[in-house]
């Protein structure tokens, strides 16, 4: 493996290790193949990027993936994969139906006190990976992003482990790069945590 520093210089990898793991450093990770099958280890300075965006535009695009209404001024959380994420290796850009309902049992809890809070959310993959889901069951939540419109507009940074990203009504946006994410953006979404990331200048 080879360990790159947020300059795009090279580190070894105790020092990589201990930027990333330090939370103070707020950095993400992106790992990849190059092409002399070595595996890249990046950091990017990224853990949070935050923003007003569209919520009525985000939230018609959704309801076209996932075939359904979503309540009006719902807070929405989307997860998001990327492609060719080396998070875990042995689902890599194929996830089977055995793999996905062992993760749905992880998220059984957690959908729980979504669902409690009012906040509506889905799990969304990147074009280009397999996703065996049962399609059309109403209560699922496992969408490929088909035309790629929420890897363009939201999740522009691939991070190892996913992302996700709240979107509140008034348009405010939050994303949060990095394994852990979800529980992360639990606790980001309560006012006292959210109106940090949207201080006025």
């Amino acid at each position: 493996s080879v360990y790159l520093d947020i300059d795009g210089k090279s580190i070894d990898e105790n020092s990589f290790l201990s930027k990333w793991r330090n939370s103070n450093n707020m950095l993400s990770r992106w790992d990849y193949i190059g092409h002399n099958k070595k595996r890249y280890a990046t950091l990017r300075n990224n853990m949070y990027e935050n923003g007003i965006s569209d919520y009525n535009l985000i939230k018609t695009e959704l309801e076209k993936i996932i075939n359904r209404k979503i309540q009006d001024s719902v807070t929405i959380i989307i997860s998001y994969k990327h492609k060719d994420d080396l998070c875990t290796l042995k689902r890599y850009n194929n996830w089977s139906r055995a793999q996905i309902n062992s993760r749905k049992r992880w998220l059984k809890p957690i959908l729980k006190e979504l669902n409690d809070k009012n906040i509506f959310y889905v799990w969304l993959f990147e074009s280009g990976i397999k996703l065996n889901t049962k399609k059309g069951h109403k209560d699922e939540f496992f969408f490929q992003d088909r035309e790629n419109f929420f890897r363009e507009k939201i999740f522009g940074s691939e991070t190892l482990c996913g992302s996700v990203s709240a979107i509140k009504s008034n348009g405010q946006i939050l994303v949060r790069n990095g394994e852990g994410s979800l529980r992360y953006m639990m606790k980001n979404i309560e006012p006292e945590e959210w109106n940090q990331f949207f201080k006025k200048n």
